[in-house]
C-alpha cells in the first residue's frame, strides 16, 4: 500500500508540474491571432486599398470625392479612422446595426456610390467591414509590420501566355507572419503586357519585354519584375566589353531579353543625344571637319559644364 501511495504521488506531482509547464509556454501567435478583433490598420485599410477606395482617382485624391477623403493608399491610417468614425456626425458607422452602416450601404452599392458595386453581401470584404463595426469600431493595430516577402519577385517566361501565381507574406514585429495575398493589391504598369487575375492573384504575359507589376500591402509596395523574351534564339554577350557594372546589368538583360548589342553610335548621333540629355536642347550647328576621332568624355565634361545644364537639372529636380 505504501508503495502504491507513493506511486500516485509521484504521477501527481509530474501531472502538476506538466500542466504548469503547459501554462507556461508562450501562445502560438498564428492562432491566438485568429481569435482577434479586426485589425483596422494591417487588415481593414488594405481591404480599402484593394478595392480602390483610397485611391487618388477616388477617396485618395486631394480633396477627396462625396465629402468623404481618405489618406492616399492609406498612407495615415489614423486620420482615416477619424474621416470613417468620427466625421458627419459618425453618420458612416451605426453601432447598433452594422449592415444600416453608410459605410457599407455604399461599398455594396444599398445606397447610390459614385464608385459602383465594391462588396458583395457574402464576400470577405462586407464581412470583415461588418464584423469591425460589430466588435465596436475600434481603431485596432495588434502587431506592426516590419516587411512583406513577394514571391515570385522575378519570373522568366518561355513564351507569351505564361502565368504565374502571386504570394505575398507579411512579417510582423511579435514574429508572426500572415498571407495577405487576397489583401494586396497588383498592378501592372503596362495592361496590355500583363494581365493580372486579382481573384486568383496570378498575372499572365501577354507581350514579350521586360515588364513590372506593383504589388502593394498597407504601406509596402513591392515591384514584381517579369520577362519574357523577344527573340527565339539565344545570344551570346560573352564578348562584349563591361567596363563597369551598368554594362554588366545591361548586357545580362540583353541576354535574358535574347538581344543583340546595338552597334555603337557615329559622332554626330552622340554629340545630339548628350546634349539633349543633359541639357534639354539640340546641339548648335557647326560647320566643321568630323573626319578626325570626337573626344567624348571631354563634350560630356564641356556639357557638364555649362549653364544650360545647371538650367535643366535645377527644373528637373524642382519638378520632383
Amino acid at each position: 500500500m505504501k508503495l502504491l501511495a507513493t506511486i500516485l504521488t509521484a504521477l501527481s506531482i509530474c501531472f502538476v508540474l506538466r500542466m504548469e509547464a503547459v501554462a507556461m509556454e508562450p501562445a502560438d501567435p498564428a492562432a491566438s491571432a485568429k481569435n482577434e478583433t479586426v485589425d483596422f490598420k494591417n487588415d481593414l485599410i488594405p481591404r480599402l486599398t484593394k478595392l480602390g477606395c483610397n485611391a487618388g482617382k477616388c477617396h485618395g485624391s486631394a480633396v477627396g470625392r462625396g465629402d468623404f477623403k481618405l489618406s492616399l493608399y492609406g498612407g495615415t491610417p489614423e486620420a482615416d479612422y477619424d474621416q470613417i468614425v468620427r466625421r458627419v456626425g459618425g453618420r458612416r458607422i451605426n453601432l447598433k446595426d452594422a449592415q444600416s452602416s453608410l459605410l457599407y450601404l455604399k461599398a455594396a452599392e444599398f445606397v447610390e456610390h459614385g464608385g459602383g458595386t465594391l462588396i458583395d453581401d457574402e464576400d470577405e470584404n462586407a464581412q470583415a467591414l461588418i464584423k469591425w463595426i460589430q466588435q465596436g469600431a475600434k481603431y485596432t493595430e495588434h502587431r506592426q509590420l516590419k516587411h512583406v516577402k513577394v514571391n515570385p519577385e522575378r519570373f522568366i517566361a518561355t513564351k507569351i501566355g505564361d502565368e504565374t501565381s502571386l504570394k505575398v507574406i507579411a512579417h510582423f514585429n511579435d514574429g508572426l507572419t500572415r498571407d495577405v495575398t487576397d489583401l494586396t493589391q497588383f498592378i501592372a504598369e503596362d495592361s496590355s503586357a500583363i494581365t493580372i487575375d486579382s481573384s486568383l492573384a496570378t498575372a499572365k504575359v501577354v507581350r514579350p519585354g521586360r515588364h513590372i507589376v506593383i504589388a502593394r500591402y498597407s504601406t509596402e509596395v513591392i515591384p514584381i519584375e517579369i520577362v519574357v523574351p523577344i527573340a527565339e534564339t539565344v545570344v551570346d554577350l560573352s564578348s562584349e566589353p563591361a567596363d563597369n557594372y551598368v554594362d554588366k546589368n545591361i548586357l545580362s538583360a540583353l541576354a535574358e531579353l535574347r538581344l543583340p548589342v546595338s552597334p555603337l553610335i557615329d559622332d554626330l548621333t552622340f554629340v545630339r543625344r548628350i546634349t539633349l540629355d543633359l541639357t534639354g536642347r539640340l546641339p548648335e550647328y557647326k560647320n566643321e571637319n568630323h573626319s578626325v576621332r570626337l573626344n567624348r568624355e571631354a563634350v560630356i565634361d564641356s556639357l557638364l559644364a555649362s549653364e544650360e545644364f545647371v538650367d535643366f537639372y535645377s527644373l528637373k529636380l524642382a519638378k520632383l
